[in-house]
Protein backbone atom coordinates (compact mmCIF):
# COMPACT_ATOMS: atom_id res chain seq x y z
CA UNK A 1 0.00 0.00 0.00
CA UNK A 2 1.60 3.47 -0.98
CA UNK A 3 0.77 6.36 1.29
CA UNK A 4 -0.19 9.80 -0.24
CA UNK A 5 1.77 12.14 1.16
CA UNK A 6 0.12 15.22 1.64
CA UNK A 7 1.09 18.61 0.29
CA UNK A 8 0.48 21.93 1.36
CA UNK A 9 1.69 25.78 0.78
CA UNK A 10 4.52 27.00 3.17
CA UNK A 11 4.05 30.20 5.10
CA UNK A 12 5.70 32.92 4.45
CA UNK A 13 7.91 32.55 7.96
CA UNK A 14 8.56 29.63 6.25
CA UNK A 15 9.95 30.71 3.15
CA UNK A 16 12.01 33.06 5.09
CA UNK A 17 13.68 30.99 6.81
CA UNK A 18 14.31 28.68 4.22
CA UNK A 19 18.00 27.62 3.54
CA UNK A 20 17.17 27.74 -0.49
CA UNK A 21 20.85 28.51 -1.69
CA UNK A 22 23.01 25.94 -3.03
CA UNK A 23 26.30 25.62 -2.33
CA UNK A 24 29.68 23.67 -3.38
CA UNK A 25 32.31 23.34 -1.43
CA UNK A 26 35.81 23.56 -3.90
CA UNK A 27 39.34 22.99 -2.91
CA UNK A 28 41.83 25.67 -4.55
CA UNK A 29 45.20 23.29 -3.58
CA UNK A 30 46.84 26.44 -5.80
CA UNK A 31 46.30 29.12 -3.00
CA UNK A 32 47.39 26.41 0.15
CA UNK A 33 46.95 22.88 0.39
CA UNK A 34 43.78 22.91 3.05
CA UNK A 35 42.48 25.90 1.16
CA UNK A 36 38.28 26.13 -0.17
CA UNK A 37 35.92 28.48 -0.95
CA UNK A 38 32.24 27.98 -1.26
CA UNK A 39 31.10 28.85 -4.35
CA UNK A 40 26.99 29.66 -3.70
CA UNK A 41 23.70 30.04 -6.03
CA UNK A 42 22.83 33.94 -6.37
CA UNK A 43 19.67 35.07 -4.40
CA UNK A 44 17.23 37.13 -6.91
CA UNK A 45 18.77 40.63 -6.08
CA UNK A 46 22.08 39.43 -6.71
CA UNK A 47 21.35 37.43 -10.05
CA UNK A 48 19.46 40.76 -11.14
CA UNK A 49 22.89 42.95 -10.18
CA UNK A 50 24.91 40.48 -11.81
CA UNK A 51 22.21 40.87 -14.95
CA UNK A 52 22.71 44.57 -15.31
CA UNK A 53 26.54 44.32 -14.51
CA UNK A 54 26.93 41.94 -17.68
CA UNK A 55 24.45 44.50 -19.35
CA UNK A 56 27.51 46.74 -19.75
CA UNK A 57 29.43 46.15 -22.99
CA UNK A 58 32.77 47.17 -20.71
CA UNK A 59 32.28 44.54 -18.41
CA UNK A 60 31.70 41.24 -20.89
CA UNK A 61 35.54 40.53 -21.41
CA UNK A 62 35.72 40.43 -17.70
CA UNK A 63 32.45 37.97 -16.78
CA UNK A 64 34.51 35.20 -15.52
CA UNK A 65 35.73 37.09 -12.77
CA UNK A 66 32.33 38.88 -12.57
CA UNK A 67 30.31 35.86 -11.96
CA UNK A 68 32.88 34.42 -9.72
CA UNK A 69 32.57 38.07 -7.63
CA UNK A 70 29.27 37.11 -7.57
CA UNK A 71 29.32 33.16 -6.15
CA UNK A 72 32.75 32.67 -4.28
CA UNK A 73 32.26 32.83 -0.16
CA UNK A 74 34.53 32.18 2.79
CA UNK A 75 31.70 29.99 4.37
CA UNK A 76 28.56 28.27 3.10
CA UNK A 77 25.24 30.18 3.14
CA UNK A 78 23.60 32.03 5.09
CA UNK A 79 26.75 33.49 6.46
CA UNK A 80 29.33 33.55 3.78
CA UNK A 81 30.77 36.66 2.95
CA UNK A 82 31.71 37.49 -0.80
CA UNK A 83 35.93 37.03 -1.52
CA UNK A 84 35.95 39.32 -4.29
CA UNK A 85 34.54 42.36 -5.42
CA UNK A 86 34.46 43.75 -8.79
CA UNK A 87 37.40 46.19 -7.36
CA UNK A 88 39.25 42.92 -7.51
CA UNK A 89 38.94 42.03 -11.07
CA UNK A 90 42.14 43.81 -12.59
CA UNK A 91 44.35 41.80 -9.43
CA UNK A 92 42.41 38.60 -10.67
CA UNK A 93 43.68 38.25 -13.84
CA UNK A 94 46.94 37.49 -12.76
CA UNK A 95 46.39 34.59 -10.77
CA UNK A 96 46.04 30.90 -11.97
CA UNK A 97 44.09 30.81 -14.42
CA UNK A 98 42.87 27.07 -14.08
CA UNK A 99 41.55 28.20 -11.09
CA UNK A 100 39.12 30.74 -12.16
CA UNK A 101 37.85 27.97 -15.17
CA UNK A 102 37.40 25.63 -12.25
CA UNK A 103 35.32 28.52 -10.19
CA UNK A 104 33.84 30.21 -13.02
CA UNK A 105 32.16 26.42 -14.46
CA UNK A 106 31.44 25.56 -10.02
CA UNK A 107 29.36 28.86 -10.55
CA UNK A 108 27.88 28.41 -13.87
CA UNK A 109 27.04 24.81 -11.81
CA UNK A 110 25.75 25.79 -9.24
CA UNK A 111 23.11 29.02 -10.06
CA UNK A 112 21.88 26.43 -13.09
CA UNK A 113 24.00 28.37 -16.15
CA UNK A 114 23.87 27.42 -19.53
CA UNK A 115 25.97 28.32 -22.76
CA UNK A 116 22.47 29.92 -23.92
CA UNK A 117 21.79 31.71 -20.53
CA UNK A 118 25.60 32.64 -21.02
CA UNK A 119 25.55 33.94 -24.23
CA UNK A 120 25.84 38.03 -22.91
CA UNK A 121 29.19 36.17 -21.75
CA UNK A 122 30.59 35.33 -25.04
CA UNK A 123 29.81 38.24 -26.79
CA UNK A 124 32.55 40.09 -28.44
CA UNK A 125 35.15 37.44 -27.09
CA UNK A 126 37.32 36.25 -29.37
CA UNK A 127 38.63 33.53 -26.86
CA UNK A 128 35.08 31.93 -26.36
CA UNK A 129 35.80 29.37 -29.86
CA UNK A 130 39.20 28.01 -27.92
CA UNK A 131 38.15 24.50 -26.18
CA UNK A 132 39.22 24.79 -22.68
CA UNK A 133 39.46 29.01 -22.65
CA UNK A 134 37.91 30.96 -19.81
CA UNK A 135 35.26 32.00 -21.92
CA UNK A 136 34.46 28.37 -23.02
CA UNK A 137 30.80 27.78 -21.60
CA UNK A 138 29.49 24.73 -20.82
CA UNK A 139 28.14 22.74 -22.79
CA UNK A 140 24.19 22.61 -22.52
Amino acid sequence: MTQVLEKRVPSLEEIWKAQDLEFKEEPVSEWGEDFVVYVTEMDAGSSLQFSRTMDDEKNISDGMFILISFCVRDAPPPNGKLLFTMDDVPKMRGKNIRVWTRLQRAAMEVNKMTSRGLAVLKKLSSEAEIEGSPTDLQKS
